[in-house]
């Protein structure tokens, strides 16, 4: 029986393992590289709520989930924040941070494997017939961003293919998202008071900027409260600048206490503050600086030597009774504080009682 020479081509047949082998990785190197090209050019960006809901739809449609939540979870105030959610409403959604939470416990939850939805879980009927996953995605301080993905089945199986491709995922919203994380907290620590740890006259602008722009699109009401204490100059005079500084941390509290969470509250410089009223006009606007003058009046301030009694003088000014524009608004609202202090302080003005002792038509 003759054999080949050397360096002869071996015969097609056996070739074809081979060949096959070469086809199968080749084909796994395009589905990498196409993964790369839909996490890199999907996860771009600063802003954490779009790259949420990004990251939420790639690990979606590669886990085998209908539905999933995107939370950031706050160590600081052991707090879940929904950022995101797909194949739930909102309401559904909203009564499960708390569940996540308690998850994320040390004891709670095994985070990457499939499992029964808990019978707690306030879900609908569908969703807790099925399964769950929790994923944790890479942590920024004390903020931690959570995946939750639901399955309408009990058991889910992944291919190897999958797992690959949902742990690829998994790794590059992690690390987009803690670079999201980094930049809301450094936006955030640029636009707060660094003594009372309210909003500065920074986000001031910003606010006034989305909140009018809200307004004018969905035409409802917005008001500006600005407030300034009475004789506040007494206070730094005869207790120090130290006892002075502590009384304007507690009027921060002191108005966070009175408004509603929607209300924006803001330093704006020395002893004054402007509040943000969404959705408030004019009469709503009034009620709630009566409120808050009421309750300055009435607080007991820290002092060296007992309590410190204060009052404060208001001015207030709506969108779109008042100004269209928020410069005018804010100059308004100004305008209108002094006009308070002019009558004797301790009260509330409105920027229309500006417009009608000067017979001005209004906007």
């Amino acid at each position: 029986m003759l054999s080949a020479p050397a360096g002869a081509l071996a015969p097609a047949g056996a070739l074809a393992p081979a060949v096959r082998r070469l086809q199968r990785e080749n084909a796994r190197l395009r589905a990498t590289l196409a993964r790369w090209h839909r996490g890199f050019e999907a996860l771009q960006g600063l802003e954490i709520e779009p790259l949420f809901e990004h990251a939420l739809s790639l690990i979606l449609g590669t886990a085998r989930a209908q539905a999933g939540l995107g939370f950031v979870r706050h160590a600081a105030d052991r707090s879940c924040e929904i950022v995101a959610w797909h194949g739930l409403e909102r309401a559904e959604a909203s009564g499960i941070g708390e569940w996540v939470q308690g998850a994320l416990e040390p004891g709670g939850v095994v985070d990457g494997r499939w499992q029964p939805v808990p019978p707690h879980l306030p879900l609908p009927r569908p969703w807790g017939e099925g399964a769950c996953l929790l994923l944790r995605l890479e942590a920024v301080g004390e903020d931690q961003p959570v995946v939750l993905l639901l399955s309408r089945q009990r058991r889910v199986v992944w291919r190897r293919e999958e797992a690959d491709a949902l742990a690829f995922y998994q790794e590059l919203a992690g690390q987009a998202l803690a670079r999201a994380l980094r930049y809301r907290r450094a936006e955030h620590i640029s636009c707060v008071d660094h003594l009372t740890g309210l909003f500065n006259l920074r986000y001031l602008e910003i606010v006034l900027v989305q909140e009018m722009a809200r307004a004018s699109r969905y035409a409802y009401d917005a008001s500006l409260l600005f407030l300034d204490l009475d004789f506040f100059k007494l206070v730094n005079d005869r207790y120090g600048h130290l006892c002075g500084s502590a009384v304007l941390v507690e009027t921060g509290r002191v108005l966070q206490g009175v408004v509603r969470k929607s209300d924006t509250v803001v330093r704006y410089g020395g002893d004054e503050f402007v509040v943000v009223l969404p959705r408030s006009g004019p009469k709503e606007a009034l009620l709630v600086a009566e409120r808050v003058r009421r309750a300055i009046e009435a607080h007991h301030f820290p002092g060296p030597a007992g309590a410190i009694r204060l009052t404060a003088s208001l001015g207030v000014a709506s969108y779109p009774q008042d100004a269209r524009d928020l410069r005018t608004l804010l100059s308004l609202a100004d305008r209108a504080q002094y006009r308070a202090k002019a009558l004797n302080r301790n009260c509330v003005c409105a920027a229309s009682l500006l417009a009608d002792e000067a017979g001005a038509p209004r906007p």
